[in-house]
């Protein structure tokens, strides 16, 4: 049986995303997230859904200026 990565196309990207809850002791509860590029290794962490956002924008850029250049 092929290797399940060896199926992915090359314009793919992989992400694991971990999102949890953080209760403030006075503040309302907010949400934190953390990604992580499975092909590169890096971990981003983030404090809201933009930070978020930006990270996965900024790994895809990353990853197709790699692309282009091999």
């Amino acid at each position: 049986m092929e290797d399940d990565m060896e199926l992915i196309p090359q314009q793919s990207h992989l992400f694991t995303l971990r999102v949890w809850m953080v209760n403030g002791d006075h503040a309302a509860p907010t949400w934190r997230a953390r990604l992580q590029n499975i092909q590169s290794g890096e971990v981003n962490y983030c404090r809201d859904w933009n930070a978020l956002i930006a990270c996965i924008e900024e790994a895809l850029r990353e990853q197709n200026h790699k692309s282009v250049s091999d």
